[in-house]
């Protein structure tokens, strides 16, 4: 009866907090920029091509994963209807809080899966983007969906999750095609790592899985470009690289620091983008050219903007892209508030990998924590600094950072208990 009357009681409040999390994003969505420009144009001109029947992809830029997500919206709810589409990215959101509930609770127990939940339903980081047209919510919740699989019991034995595991990592791939290389690599760590038994079977489902959810872009790119491949066959590669040249400072987020823009790193990307697809690989082999000419002697500057890359892209220091009403007056709250995440991130994941040690090798969980760390901190970070580029890891910094509160309470408490007791004695 009383373990009855606590479920209640946990449902209740649980869902309480889900509304209160609710209102908070309906509220910082209404702040959000609301013209369409830059990605968030790209993403809703794609979608109205899928909307009207058309099997539309891009040449050089975006995937049409998250095109699809807005399409089906509008299919819904009607044609352009942007505020619907924010609703479904507030919903995701909250959907992803409750995934991050559910892997914390059965990994570490109730007060850890509680105090990630709290955090994550009140952060104002991921919040913010529900009112943007942009993939960083749909994004969050896949990533979560596959950590929830991931740290299923039945994960290891069963060739049905191996299947879902590839279907969401070729979901991602279809929002972000920046994280192919990421994705296949997972797929490969896998199926050396922990399923060194079963690991052909492991290989082969996962990859028709990935395959599967693949298979629009294969084939839009096959009929659109008469290529085969995966991502936007005409995307900017080498170009990205050499215009980090120029990337000598913050990339400016909101569109006030917009004038602070590198007029050479604009210019290359404005040639880009202006330039008409069938006529980009003559342009990438210009550029292909400039850049190994340039990394001769300019090599120093390359690495030294890539390691300032590696704390920018860390950093927050305001709301959504864009814009955000309420800087610079927040920007030092959104700081500390991001460092205190980050730091009981550390505290968690650094003590299992402590107390696991070589275990941590065969552990699903560690092991794409530390694969998507080290993706966007040593390999997004040579092309970008953009601090939304490494949003998507925060379905991690809010898992870990339940259990880290855990240890260092457990920690405070065991100091006291033997600071009593050399009292007493």
């Amino acid at each position: 009866m009383i373990k009855t009357i606590k479920a209640k009681k946990g449902s209740v409040i649980f869902i309480a907090i889900l509304i209160l999390g609710f209102i908070l994003r309906l509220y910082l969505s209404s702040l959000s920029y609301k013209t369409l420009l830059w990605d968030m144009q790209s993403y809703a001109n794609l979608a109205g091509e899928i909307y009207q029947g058309h099997w539309a992809v891009d040449c050089c830029s975006k995937n049409a994963g998250y095109s699809l997500f807005i399409a089906s919206i509008y299919r819904l709810f009607g044609f352009e209807n942007l505020d619907a589409v924010r609703i479904a990215n507030i919903i995701f959101d909250l959907l992803t809080a409750v995934f991050i509930f559910k892997i914390v609770l059965s990994r570490w127990g109730k007060k850890s899966a509680w105090l990630s939940f709290i955090l994550y339903v009140g952060n104002p980081l991921t919040s913010s983007y529900t009112g943007l047209i942009l993939a960083e919510n749909i994004t969050l919740f896949f990533v979560s969906a596959l950590a929830l699989l991931i740290t299923k019991k039945g994960f290891l034995n069963k060739p049905l999750y191996w299947f879902f595991f590839g279907l969401i990592l070729g979901l991602l791939v279809l929002l972000r095609f920046s994280l192919l290389s990421f994705c296949l690599s997972l797929i490969i760590l896998f199926t050396v790592l922990v399923f060194r038994k079963r690991a052909f079977v492991f290989f082969i489902l996962s990859c028709a899985g990935f395959f599967l959810t693949s298979f629009y872009s294969l084939v839009g790119n096959y009929r659109q470009f008469k290529l085969i491949s995966l991502i936007p066959p005409y995307n900017p590669g080498i170009m990205a690289f050499y215009s980090s040249f120029y990337q000598t400072k913050r990339y400016p987020e909101l569109v006030s620091q917009y004038p602070s823009l590198d007029k050479d790193y604009y210019r290359i990307n404005l040639e880009y983008y202006t330039t008409n697809y069938p006529w980009i690989p003559q342009l990438k082999e210009k550029y292909k050219n400039l850049f190994w000419q340039k990394i001769r002697t300019d090599w120093p500057i390359l690495l030294q903007n890539t390691i300032r890359n590696k704390f920018y892209i860390w950093d927050k220091d305001h709301l959504s892209a864009y814009t955000d009403p309420f800087y610079p007056k927040d920007r030092w709250f959104i700081r500390s508030y991001n460092l205190i995440l980050l730091f009981l991130f550390g505290v968690g994941l650094v003590e299992t990998i402590f107390r696991e040690k070589r275990k941590i090798l065969a552990d699903p969980l560690v092991l794409f924590t530390l694969l998507l760390f080290f993706y966007i901190t040593f390999a997004v970070t040579l092309v970008s600094n953009e601090s939304r580029h490494s949003l998507l890891f925060y379905t991690f910094i809010f898992i870990w950072a339940g259990y880290g509160g855990k240890v260092i309470s457990r920690t405070i408490l065991s100091c006291t208990t033997i600071d009593n007791s050399s009292q007493m004695s």
